[in-house]
């Protein structure tokens, strides 16, 4: 017999490796948590803007508004109805993309 060699056979995968490489496999096919997390809602603030917030209450866009015509021009800004289906679409956004995106 040779050195280092034994009668047992080896066992390449126990104890305390094979906790540790299960362990890793889980976690690397978890998938990934997003940064803004579903659902997000549209509110209106202040009669000038539409607000969307993800689940955690983050401000994730405004979109500003104005009814009154000579304001608006002067400031560019969208009218009501526009600003808020924009803010809806952009809502619809976590439902479009993929989970781990």
């Amino acid at each position: 017999m040779g050195f280092g060699s034994s009668c047992a056979p080896r066992r390449p995968y126990s104890g305390r490796w094979c906790v540790l490489a299960l362990t890793s496999l889980i976690i690397r096919s978890m998938p990934p948590q997003r940064r803004f997390p579903p659902p997000w809602t549209i509110e209106e603030m202040n009669d000038a803007c539409f607000i969307v917030r993800d689940k955690n209450g983050q401000a994730l866009g405004y979109f500003y508004f104005d009814d009154e015509p000579s304001r608006r021009s002067v400031t560019e800004r969208l009218i009501k109805g526009e600003a808020r289906r924009i803010a809806a679409n952009f809502a619809k956004l976590p439902d479009c993309l993929p989970a781990d995106f």
